[in-house]
């Protein structure tokens, strides 16, 4: 950590690192684990989430056709 960095711990428990940019001098942060550390993910667990991602924005979709094809026939929506 570099001098204009800080650990803190956040409302809800969580810990991250907050400083200033060195090129812009702009305030950032990131969440980080309970010693500091940055955890670099795996290809396998980036390819995860971007999995997960993409299944829950289409099960959104599918729900928002549902709900169109139920209001035009005339059913309660719920």
């Amino acid at each position: 950590m570099s001098s204009s960095e800080k650990l803190e711990c956040t409302a809800t428990g969580r810990m991250r690192l907050i400083g200033v940019c060195k090129v812009c001098g702009t305030k950032k942060h990131t969440f980080v684990s309970k010693d500091g550390t940055i955890k670099k993910k795996t290809l396998a667990e980036i390819t995860e989430a971007k999995e997960k991602k993409e299944k829950a924005k289409k099960k959104k979709e599918a729900m928002k056709i549902v709900k169109k094809l139920l209001a035009e026939q005339g059913a309660v929506i719920w």
